[in-house]
């Protein structure tokens, strides 16, 4: 082969194939990538694997108190009485106010 033959085998070795390989394995990586991701997301909400066989789950934890068991508030009523004094006579007035005592927390262990 002459030197303008080998020249040109490089040329083409170097500006075709080289880029062509290149984008094949950025492809191959993105694919590789993406279908990683996809598993992930299928693992953490729980569906099947891509070969359908279904990933075992954690067990589902139960709860520390009982649903029928409810949250109480007490709370005292306060009366307010008024007097005012007008010319016919006194007068009383009363008025309800509702307040909630403050509550406090125990821990649940």
């Amino acid at each position: 082969m002459s030197l303008i033959g080998l020249l040109l085998l490089f040329l083409i070795i170097y500006f075709i194939v080289v880029p062509l390989v290149r984008a094949a394995l950025g492809v191959r990586r993105m694919r590789r990538q993406w279908q990683q991701r996809v598993d992930d997301f299928r693992r953490t909400a729980g569906f099947s694997d891509a070969r359908g066989q279904a990933e075992p789950q954690a067990p589902a934890r139960k709860k520390k108190i009982d649903a029928d068991t409810g949250e109480y508030i007490a709370f005292e009523e306060i009366t307010v009485e008024t007097t005012t004094r007008t010319e016919e006579g006194t007068t009383k007035q009363t008025i309800v106010e509702e307040q909630i005592e403050d509550v406090s927390w125990e821990d649940i262990k």
